[in-house]
């Protein structure tokens, strides 16, 4: 059970990577993880909500590029950013 947690979270991790540390609710669960692990991963500090449905996964970056990619995925596929 923990080697498939720590798989699951490593998909997340590499989801997040190419969004500037960032992953989606939605995301999360298609990799694996249920709406309550993600909850628990944010008690524990490990993850971060930056907006609804948004979390920041790891690393600190380019905090103006996070957070228009986090905009950019809070708004989803109907949004827009100029």
């Amino acid at each position: 059970m923990q080697a498939e947690r720590e798989r699951i979270l490593k998909l997340c991790d590499r989801v997040a990577a190419g969004q500037h540390g960032l992953i989606t609710t939605t995301q999360a669960t298609e990799a694996g993880l249920s709406a309550q692990a993600v909850r628990r991963l944010c008690r524990s500090g490990r993850w971060c909500r930056v907006l609804p449905g948004v979390y920041q996964v790891s690393g600190l970056g380019d905090r103006w590029k996070r957070d228009v990619t986090a905009l950019g995925l809070w708004l989803g596929d109907d949004g827009a950013i100029s």
